[in-house]
């Protein structure tokens, strides 16, 4: 069996997993309801602008961390909305540790150890 047809098998697998089904379902619920896209969408969209302003080493301006603390609170609030949120957290997490798994045995460059540097 061929590398490429594994990655399609993992691909098969992660789509059946627990994980993408509940990402899926919450992402559905979301989806069909104007105003939990929205909230969503604006939601994002501060949680941009204040991780720009601290990627420049900037403070993130006033505003735009009052709008996302108000933001947040709402969505603590909307089931819909923190199930959808929660279940992308856990789908992503799945993501991460699969590519660390893949990534370890290749034995790519490792910036903390001096000694494999080429």
């Amino acid at each position: 069996m061929s590398v490429y047809d594994r990655a399609h098998e993992l691909a098969r697998m992660l789509r059946e997993s627990g994980e993408y089904q509940d990402y899926t379902r919450a992402r559905h619920a979301i989806s069909t309801e104007g105003t939990a896209r929205s909230i969503l969408v604006d939601y994002r969209k501060n949680q941009m602008q204040v991780q720009a302003a601290r990627l420049t080493g900037k403070e993130p301006p006033a505003p735009a961390l009052k709008e996302l603390e108000r933001l947040g609170g709402i969505i603590d609030m909307h089931k819909p909305i923190s199930d959808f949120l929660r279940a992308e957290n856990r789908l992503l997490t799945l993501l991460a540790d699969i590519q660390k798994i893949l990534g370890q045995p290749l034995d790519l460059w490792d910036y903390d150890d001096d000694d494999t540097a080429p």
